[in-house]
């Protein structure tokens, strides 16, 4: 899986020994601050979700912030 550029994109996250993550940071109709990042999967990988129906999200640090995993995008800009 890899991070990619959404059309939106304004902001890129580093982080020494990791790719750049490009994101997109706004705020919702409700006032909520969000921040989107988008991924892409290899053919292989789709295929692997198919069988397995799981995906991994892991998270660097010691606590959890509140995440959401879905198909398409919600960010409104």
């Amino acid at each position: 899986m890899k991070a990619v550029k959404a059309e939106y994109a304004n902001v890129v996250f580093t982080a020494e020994g990791c790719y750049d993550l490009p994101a997109t940071r706004c705020v919702s109709p409700d006032g909520k601050e969000e921040i989107e990042t988008v991924w892409e999967l290899s053919d292989e990988e789709v295929e692997q979700i198919r069988k397995e129906k799981k995906i991994y999200l892991y998270i660097f640090g010691r606590s959890m912030p509140p995440v959401c995993i879905q198909t398409q995008s919600d960010i409104v800009c």
